[in-house]
């Protein structure tokens, strides 16, 4: 990895759970994203990939706490919940981005860890604890994520994240019987996934496909993406606020990362180029959310990372 040409493109990958780093050269930009033979990363709703610039302006409070107060109100009045994201902005005194990166993916090794580079996008990089599926053609594992808190508390979770995080089971679990009859799917032992001083509420869920010939992830992918971890629910509803009251563009953040059999959505990331960087971090907005809480948590999501950005 050291001896790559970071002025190049490329995409340097670690599965969850594995030692090895995958690193690839024949990137290209096209379509919704990047591709280089069997990974592709794809923006925020598949929107057409152009020239993306970091940005240089961190989201004001005032201005995300008066979005996430009109957003509790409308997910009040339908029983829902709608994701908001706003942006943390900073400037590296280095540039070292294959160093960083080892210590990102050092410090997560559960997570879906990437870093890639494409002169029309810049750098980014993610350490991404959202699975969104992995799949074999016939049976294949999801799971839905929401619900944060800090990993050092051991009280029951409160009412608004334990609501949160259902809004996302019943989600996930209707859209993979909505497939069909040939689809089924059931889902585990609710528990904490931790990441680094944060903790989710993790509920794993099992899907299945009986048809004759095997069915590909990408069925998967359309169909649960994004999900109310990451958009919200009623998704059409959630999806209008977010265009409505999100300051920032997603652009990658909550896109997928996917290799033919797994798919991560894109979370805990940075976009960055030789001088500025730019952290996405959000929050599930329901109607027991209070601005301070969800910027509090939005804080705490951005921590890991800005902490390491600090260093260079």
């Amino acid at each position: 990895m050291d001896r790559l040409d970071i002025n190049s493109p490329f995409i340097i990958y670690r599965l969850p759970g594995e030692k090895t780093q995958i690193c690839r050269t024949d990137v290209t930009a096209s379509g919704d994203g990047l591709d280089a033979g069997d990974i592709h990363l794809s923006q925020w709703l598949g929107a057409t990939l152009g020239i993306q610039r970091v940005d240089t302006v961190s989201t004001p409070r005032p201005t995300y706490s008066a979005a996430v107060k009109e957003a509790a109100a409308r997910a009040a009045a339908r029983n829902g919940k709608t994701v908001l994201a706003r942006t943390v902005c900073g400037s590296f005194h280095r540039f070292a981005p294959l160093e960083m990166a080892r210590e990102y993916f050092k410090a997560f090794p559960s997570m879906f860890c990437f870093l890639a580079y494409h002169p029309r996008t810049g750098y980014w990089m993610s350490a991404s604890p959202e699975l969104l599926a992995v799949f074999d053609g016939k049976n294949g594992d999801t799971r839905a994520l929401a619900g944060t808190r800090k990993a050092v508390e051991a009280t029951p979770w409160d009412n608004k994240n334990v609501a949160e995080h259902e809004m996302v089971v019943k989600d996930i679990k209707q859209r993979i019987r909505d497939l069909g009859p040939d689809w089924s799917c059931i889902g585990g032992d609710r528990s904490n996934l931790r990441y680094g001083n944060i903790e989710h509420l993790c509920t794993p869920i099992s899907f299945a496909y009986s048809g004759d010939s095997p069915a590909q992830i990408g069925t998967i992918v359309n169909t649960l993406h994004p999900t109310p971890a990451v958009g919200g629910f009623p998704r059409a509803e959630a999806l209008a606020d977010i265009a409505e009251l999100e300051i920032p563009q997603r652009k990658f953040y909550g896109g997928v990362i996917s290799t033919p059999s797994t798919a991560y959505v894109v979370l805990r990331c940075v976009h960055f180029d030789r001088r500025h960087w730019c952290i996405y971090t959000g929050s599930g907005i329901t109607g027991l959310s209070t601005p301070d809480a969800e910027w509090d948590e939005t804080e705490a999501k951005a921590q890991p990372l800005l902490m390491l950005l600090n260093q260079f």
